[in-house]
C-alpha cells in the first residue's frame, strides 16, 4: 500500500470517527442542557431519522444491518432521555 493510499485510508477513519461522535455528541449533549420532555422526543425522532436517512446514502449494507444499526442508534437514546 502506498502512501497516498494509506493517507487517504487514515483520513477517511478519521473524518467517520468524528463523524460518529458528533452524531452521538450533539444530541445527547443537547438533551442534557434542556431537559424538557419535549425537548427529548424531538431531538430523539429528529436525530434518528437523519441517522436513518444518512446510513444508506453513505453504506452499501443489506438492509437488516441498516435496520440493526439504527436500532441501536436509536437505543443511545434511551438512557440519556429519561
Amino acid at each position: 500500500m502506498n502512501k497516498t493510499r494509506r493517507f487517504q485510508e487514515g483520513l477517511r477513519r478519521f473524518l467517520l470517527a468524528l463523524a460518529g461522535g458528533i452524531a452521538l455528541g450533539s444530541p445527547m449533549l443537547l438533551m442534557v442542557l434542556h431537559r424538557e420532555l419535549a425537548t427529548s422526543l424531538v431531538t430523539v425522532g429528529v436525530s434518528v431519522f437523519i441517522f436513518a436517512v444518512a446510513i444508506p446514502s453513505f453504506s452499501q449494507r443489506h438492509l437488516y444491518e441498516i435496520l440493526s444499526a439504527t436500532a441501536a442508534y436509536a437505543a443511545v437514546f434511551v438512557g440519556t432521555s429519561f
